[in-house]
């Protein structure tokens, strides 16, 4: 049982640092593109005027871009 908590924690160091990266760019432009067609969908019904479809558009690049994760434990 020591060995297989070892082992795990091993694979979690040195993997980690590559997987959680990904994981949190993928789950970010997932989330922008969620909230992009949503945003596109208000603009097209006329729910959202233009200047205020440019804002949440700069809004929701920059959250994409600033993607942050929770910090290691």
């Amino acid at each position: 049982m020591g060995a297989g908590v070892v082992v795990h924690r091993l694979f979690v160091g040195t993997f980690g640092w590559f997987i959680e990266p990904m994981k949190r760019h993928l789950g970010s432009r997932w989330e922008a593109w969620i909230q992009l067609g949503k945003l596109e969908g208000y603009s097209k019904r006329g729910l959202i005027g233009p200047e205020q479809a440019h804002l949440l558009t700069d809004r929701i690049v920059q959250d994409d871009i600033k993607a942050r994760g929770k910090g290691r434990r």
